[in-house]
């Protein structure tokens, strides 16, 4: 099994319901075949073939003990406290982020996790961002040799983002 650098593939999106074994995937609309049972199981198997840290999850899990797959993903990150980046998008959220599947400027996505700790959240597949190595999770220290506190201070990062041409000092 080949791992990524990612500590998911990608964030979990509850949108294909249904396990790696047949289950019946389906929008998370409410339709028949997209219960919880099968959100759950789908949450499992996505963690257990793609997480990082899988090998430190429990070798049971009981998915009738949790109510969603959001407290069931909660309890399986529980086991990594370094794991701060696991989430499940709702698929309206997800659809309306990703458009047609389009990525716009570099290629990814991020948010300040606190003053000057500016983080990379997605990477699109195929995106500048991708081709240049960077992953989610990934600190971003620098923007054209700039710190990011510095940056905030004045213009704000948003305004980088927009420049033709970037470079990235990241962690």
């Amino acid at each position: 099994m080949q791992r990524t650098l990612y500590l998911l593939a990608a964030a979990l999106t509850v949108v294909g319901c249904g396990s790696s074994d047949g289950g019946n995937p389906g929008p998370v609309t409410g339709t028949p075949g997209c219960l919880p049972d099968g959100q759950k199981q789908y949450v499992l198997d996505t963690m257990r073939d793609v997480y990082l840290w899988n090998d430190l999850l429990p070798a049971t899990v009981d998915l009738s003990a949790f109510a969603t797959a959001e407290e069931l993903l909660a309890y399986l990150v529980s086991f990594q406290p370094l794991d701060d980046f696991s989430f499940i998008n709702p698929a309206d959220a997800d659809a309306a982020f990703f458009g047609e599947g389009q990525y716009e400027g570099y290629g990814f996505s991020s948010r300040f996790e606190a003053a000057a700790d500016l983080r990379f959240t997605r990477v699109f597949a195929s995106s500048p961002a991708a081709v240049a190595d960077f992953a989610r999770g990934q600190r971003i220290l620098m923007l054209n040799g700039r710190t990011i506190a510095d940056i905030e201070a004045n213009e704000g990062v948003d305004a980088l983002f927009s420049l033709p041409s970037l470079e990235f000092t990241i962690r």
